[in-house]
């Protein structure tokens, strides 16, 4: 038997290294960030606003910033949560990587539409005479959140139906298409507050 050299040793030890951190970066890589809120802040997250007089909170409170009743966190310490002064469009963001169609999507939503009636249009411009809803879709990464003109699948919207408040539930969704997009919350308010909360966003690839 021929005997390995300490060189060639060195290299397939050197390969290996270099293998398992690949392979580290490729199970990590697009993962959900900080979906429960619990650093207490947005870390992980993007959000904005089109007039800015609205907002995105990292709340552990049973009371809005603004000052009305709330659920509070859905299951540990902080959730995210909309809030609104005047009429705006609040959006929240953050890249995921879907490898195959085993990819899975979860998250949590509670809501308060304070104005009593939705208006649902297929934009989520605040500056349309009526636009009360929220949504939440995927879209390419780096596209504009405001622009769901872009959104390759929309998860979850409001409607005619939907109850003006509810409180934690649980939404799950699988067979998405593959790709480097990001998942955008959207709350938009016309008519009066529009408060939406957002916690236990996690992704599981299969």
């Amino acid at each position: 038997m021929n005997k390995i050299s300490r060189r060639t040793t060195v290299l397939l030890a050197g390969l290996a290294a270099l293998l398992v951190f690949a392979s580290v970066g490729l199970a990590g890589g697009g993962k959900i960030k900080n979906g429960n809120f619990e650093t207490g802040d947005f870390t992980g997250w993007n959000w904005d606003c089109s007039s800015c007089n609205g907002e995105w909170v990292v709340s552990n409170k049973k009371v809005t910033p603004f000052g009305q009743s709330w659920f509070g966190p859905m299951e540990k310490e902080y959730s995210a949560l909309s809030d609104f002064v005047f009429q705006d469009t609040v959006v929240l963001w953050q890249e995921v990587r879907i490898g195959s169609k085993k990819s899975k999507i979860s998250f949590d939503l509670d809501w308060k539409n304070r104005a009593g009636v939705w208006c649902n249009e297929t934009d989520i411009d605040w500056t349309d005479p009526c636009n009360q809803q929220f949504q939440v879709f995927l879209q390419p990464y780096n596209d504009d959140p405001f622009d769901n003109s872009t959104a390759v699948k929309t998860l979850v919207r409001s409607t005619g139906s939907t109850p003006f408040q509810q409180g934690k539930t649980k939404y799950q969704f699988s067979g998405l298409p593959s790709g480097d997009w990001q998942i955008v919350f959207a709350a938009v308010a016309t008519e009066n507050v529009m408060n939406l909360g957002v916690d236990e966003v996690q992704q599981n690839n299969g």
